[in-house]
């Protein structure tokens, strides 16, 4: 026991002089949105893979993406798109030290719901003609307008090695985008044709920045999972296409150190993979679990020390929570004794990453 406590202090200890909060075993929490329903829940998820529910906050919209800043501090909520302009909102979200939710208000966004934060947390991008936010630390958010044409698909958040985001132009094309020191979008005229794959299903880069996974296949479900490599000097290149035994990908996230891939599929034999990321970028597969008894998991999300998957399955009235872990060697258990159901149709998922303390002396963004 005493072990411990010195192990404890010394933590304590380091987070004084380091001027960072000190590791410890805490809750996850994870927010949902719900389809047509301007009120998110908020749930906390023990170090054990236990779903509570914690509260609940009215964001407005009709919100169907979520996602959260890297620092902790803030996210976007993106609505659907609809004929009926007040349900047309990117919602912004803040989120304190004490890890509590509340909404911060709204930008316009005419059409798409997609929604995505720079890694420095500095920038929001949402809408199909990629608008921007700036946020402060204040919890102020200016929106900058961006002159882009409309996109057809997904978009993954910048890369940390190049700045530069991709987003699926339709077609089987991926467009590269990126950040300028105003804020402002713009195409850096680098598009990849991904064919026979199309990327229509999701488009995710890793933490690190080096791997880009966009899923959707050809007819037949040929190819539905493709594999891009970044480069540091912008551009990108396919390094790898293939189709799995589990057809029709869903979802896929990383875990944070951006060893693994974990990809959800939607079908009979409805299934979670993890598949290794190599140095190259190319992708090995190192576990797969089945998750019954539901059949049609969608919406998914990585914890932020990468150790669980949470999954979504519609289930009228409700929704249920799927929760698998994730092993250090990338081998996945589904928990099934975990399953957590919730009333209404959940639209989207997403874990509040630990929260990052400003630098001291900083009176301008991060």
């Amino acid at each position: 026991m005493r072990s411990w406590y010195y192990k404890i202090i010394l933590l304590i200890w380091l987070s004084l002089i380091l001027g960072q909060p000190y590791l410890c075993f805490c809750d996850y929490i994870m927010m949902c949105t719900f389809f047509g329903n301007p009120v998110a829940k908020v749930f906390r998820m023990t170090e054990d893979g236990d779903i509570l529910t914690s509260g609940s906050i009215e964001i407005g919209g009709n919100p169907e993406s979520l996602v959260f800043s890297p620092d902790g501090h803030w996210g976007l909520a993106g609505s659907h798109t609809t004929y009926y302009p007040p349900t047309q909102k990117t919602l912004v979200i803040g989120a304190n030290q004490n890890r509590e939710i509340y909404s911060l208000g709204y930008v316009h966004c005419e059409t798409e719901k997609l929604a995505a934060i720079s890694p420095d947390s500095r920038y929001g991008v949402y809408g199909a003609d990629l608008k921007t936010l700036r946020m402060e630390r204040n919890g102020d958010f200016f929106p900058i307008l961006s002159n882009n044409p409309l996109i057809g698909g997904f978009y993954a958040p910048s890369s940390k090695i190049s700045n530069n985001f991709l987003t699926d132009g339709g077609y089987n094309n991926i467009i590269e985008f990126t950040l300028l020191d105003d804020g402002r979008t713009t195409t850096t005229g680098f598009s990849l044709d991904i064919s026979p794959s199309d990327g229509g299903e999701d488009l995710e880069i890793s933490p690190d920045g080096k791997t880009a996974i966009a899923l959707g296949g050809s007819g037949g479900g040929s190819y539905c999972i493709a594999v891009l490599r970044i480069f540091p000097e912008g551009g990108f290149a396919l390094v790898q296409q293939f189709n799995s035994s589990s057809y029709n990908p869903m979802e896929v996230d990383f875990t944070p150190d951006s060893k693994y891939a974990i990809i959800v599929f939607w079908c009979e034999n409805a299934n979670i993979r993890s598949y290794a990321i190599g140095a190259d970028s190319k992708l090995t597969e190192v576990g797969s679990t089945r998750i019954t008894p539901y059949t049609i998991p969608e919406d998914m999300a990585v914890t932020p020390d990468g150790k669980f998957a949470v999954t979504r399955v519609l289930e009228p009235p409700g929704s249920v929570f799927q929760v698998v872990r994730i092993y250090s060697d990338g081998s996945l258990e589904y928990l099934p004794e975990k399953n957590f159901g919730t009333t209404g149709a959940v639209s989207a998922i997403d874990f509040l990453p630990p929260y990052q303390p400003y630098p001291e002396n900083s009176f301008v963004l991060y």
